[in-house]
C-alpha cells in the first residue's frame, strides 16, 4: 500500500519473481492497480488511496516539514474509516499464498495473517526502519544534527511505541477476525521473535554502519528498479 514510490519497487520484485517461474499476486492501492497490471502482473485492490491523503493540505504540510510522526497520525486517521475493508482485502490477497511478502507499511497486518495461515513471511524496508544506534528515526531530528547513539536509539523507541499505540486497535480487530489472541507487542518485537527476514531494498553505501550493526536477518539488496 502507499504511493507509487511504495509500490514500484515491489512491482519490480514481482516481475522478476514471475520471470523466474513463480505465481505472483500483488495487492495494490486502487489508484495503482492499472499501473501494476500494465506490466502483465496480476493485481487486486488492497488498501486506501494514500496519494489522495498526501495531496491534501494537511498531508502536504506534513510532507513539506518532513514530519514522519505527523504523517503516521494522518495515515492512522485515514485508516480508522477504512480498517475493516483493509482487513478483508489483506486476507483475500494473501489467501492460498506459500509466502507473504510485506513492506514497511503492510508488515503489521501481514504478520498476523501469516501467523493465522501458518505460512512464512518476508518484509521489505525502503529505508532504515528498525532500531539502531547509527541514525535517528527518519524525520525525528534535524538531519544536520550530530546525535549520539543513545539519542538515536531513543527516537526509535519513541517511534515504535507511537506506531504500536496508533495502530494497535486496528491490528487487534484483525487478529480477532483471524481467531488470534490480542497483542500489545510492537511489530519490530514480533518480527524479531519469529526470526522474519527484513530485506533492506536500498543501497547500504548511503547509510554507512548499518550493515555492520545489523545481523544476517536484515540483508541488503540495493535498490529494486523496474527496468524499461
Amino acid at each position: 500500500t502507499g504511493t507509487r514510490g511504495d509500490v514500484q519497487p515491489i512491482l519490480a520484485l514481482g516481475v522478476e519473481l514471475q520471470r523466474r517461474g513463480h505465481d505472483v499476486l500483488l495487492g495494490a492501492p486502487p489508484n495503482l492497480v492499472d499501473f501494476v497490471t500494465s506490466t502483465g502482473l496480476p493485481a487486486q485492490p488492497c488498501g486506501p488511496d494514500i496519494q489522495q491523503l498526501y495531496s491534501s493540505d494537511e498531508g502536504q504540510k506534513a510532507l513539506a516539514a518532513g514530519n514522519n510522526f505527523r504523517l503516521m497520525q494522518l495515515v492512522g486517521k485515514q485508516m480508522s474509516g477504512y480498517a475493516a475493508q483493509m482487513d478483508r482485502e489483506v486476507i483475500d490477497v494473501c489467501t492460498g499464498a506459500d509466502l507473504i511478502v510485506a513492506t514497511t507499511v503492510t508488515e503489521d497486518r501481514a504478520s498476523s495473517v501469516a501467523e493465522a495461515m501458518g505460512v512464512p513471511m518476508v518484509t521489505l524496508a525502503y529505508y532504515p526502519s528498525r532500531y539502531n544506534a547509527a541514525y535517528p528515526f527518519p524525520g525525528a531530528l534535524p538531519s544536520t544534527w550530530k546525535t549520539p547513539a543513545l539519542v538515536n536509539k531513543a527516537t526509535w523507541v519513541l517511534a515504535e511505541n507511537l506506531r504500536r499505540v496508533v495502530f494497535m486497535r486496528y491490528l487487534n480487530d484483525l487478529r480477532s477476525t483471524l481467531g488470534l489472541p490480542k497483542s500489545r507487542a510492537s511489530i519490530a518485537a514480533v518480527l524479531e521473535e519469529r526470526g522474519v527476514t527484513e530485506v533492506q531494498i536500498y543501497d547500504p553505501a548511503l547509510l554507512p554502519g548499518l550493515r555492520e550493526e545489523w545481523d544476517g536477518r536484515s540483508p541488503f539488496t540495493g535498490v529494486l528498479t523496474l527496468d524499461h
